[in-house]
């Protein structure tokens, strides 16, 4: 799947290469590798990406390096030895020099990443290829990963099915006495599950007088009868993320309490019936928080109305009144309605949407309901 959804990303960024004349891009932000080439470095090493209009190149440790393939050359260096003490920074400095040596380009137009590429890579970069001009093609692979391809696409839906799944298994299992933990425990188990492997769950686990806080990570907090819970969860599969909330409530909710998340489950849906190519950001924004205001909670809505997601969880554009962004076919968005009120709590809850020609489809399957323990 990483693979698929790489060749896509790729295909683009050449396709900008050869509009603007540019005979090398290197990428050094790490979720930009990712994206264009399906393998996501580690923290805490270096990675780069070399592309020129008929190659791509990957820099990285050998530990964990992906193998080479008809469309992607692999160079490593020495992360870890048993025989010698590595040097990193040097290391990974003299293979990033080999590497640009190798393209045996004079003199290039260079579309690299100057926020993202450490003051010593840079200076190697700046001797070893002696660009005549350079641009920054940041701003373009952020703009790129807006659009979606279908496998990227079905990427999402992989990892939002893996959120249907958690809310079920919550709803089947947890209960007063449980704590923030436990329900955060039981999350990840579901996900590694999806995964058939290590998982990676991100999210808000907040209960009580807690969800007046928005969100938080899990704590040893116990639920008690008559709390509200709020499950906000973002998993990774395959290196695309998904963000779906849902509020729970630790006994039978009042019929207020009922009322409450109807307001929510409105603003959803009004969400939901507005979204198509061509609707400003702020525009969807206002139909999620008028449904709100109307229902006189809009003070008590301090956040975005939703978000895109793809190789980060929360990515441009956003919902949020001073956005210029406008919908395109193919955005893979967030609806995310909330209020939280002081001395009551809060809820929230979120679902992913694909915009398409004729408007959306939602992505989530679990219902939209205050889910009662």
């Amino acid at each position: 799947m990483a693979q698929n959804t790489a060749a896509t990303g790729l295909q683009r960024l050449r396709n900008h290469m050869a509009g603007h004349g540019l005979q090398v891009c290197v990428i050094s932000l790490p979720i930009h590798i990712g994206y264009l080439c399906g393998y996501f470095p580690p923290a805490n090493r270096f990675a780069s990406l070399l592309v020129t209009p008929s190659e791509a190149l990957l820099l990285a440790p050998a530990s964990g390096a992906p193998a080479p393939s008809a469309d992607l050359a692999v160079l490593t260096y020495e992360d870890y030895s048993i025989a010698r003490t590595v040097h990193l920074a040097a290391d990974s400095l003299a293979a990033f020099a080999r590497a640009l040596a190798g393209l045996c380009l004079a003199a290039p137009r260079l579309g690299w990443e100057p926020s993202f590429l450490p003051a010593v890579y840079a200076d190697r970069l700046r001797t070893v290829l002696n660009p005549i001009q350079s641009e920054d093609v940041s701003p373009l692979l952020e703009a790129l990963r807006t659009v979606k391809a279908p496998a990227e696409v079905q990427a999402i839906e992989r990892a939002v099915a893996a959120t249907d799944d958690i809310f079920a298994a919550l709803e089947r299992s947890i209960h007063a006495g449980c704590s923030e933990l436990d329900v955060y425990s039981m999350a990840l188990a579901t996900v590694a599950r999806a995964a058939a492997g290590p998982a990676v769950l991100d999210g808000d686990f907040v209960s009580g007088p807690r969800t007046e806080e928005i969100g938080g990570p899990p704590t040893p907090r116990i639920l008690q009868p008559g709390d509200l819970l709020i499950v906000d969860v973002y998993p990774c599969l395959a290196g695309y993320w998904a963000d779906t909330t849902r509020t729970f409530s630790i006994g039978k909710p009042s019929q207020q309490t009922v009322d409450r998340h109807g307001v929510l489950e409105e603003a959803l849906a009004a969400g939901r019936r507005a979204i198509g190519p061509g609707l400003p950001t702020r525009e969807l924004y206002a139909v999620v928080k008028g449904v709100i205001d109307r229902a006189g909670f809009g003070a008590c809505f301090p956040h975005h109305a939703g978000h895109c997601v793809g190789v980060t969880p929360s990515e441009d554009p956003r919902l949020i009144p001073g956005s210029d962004a406008v919908l395109e076919e193919g955005m893979v968005i967030t609806l995310e309605p909330g209020i939280y009120l002081a001395g009551w709590g809060g809820m929230r809850l979120e679902d992913n949407f694909l915009v398409t020609a004729e408007g959306c489809r939602s992505l989530s399957h679990y219902p939209l309901k205050l889910v009662e323990i």
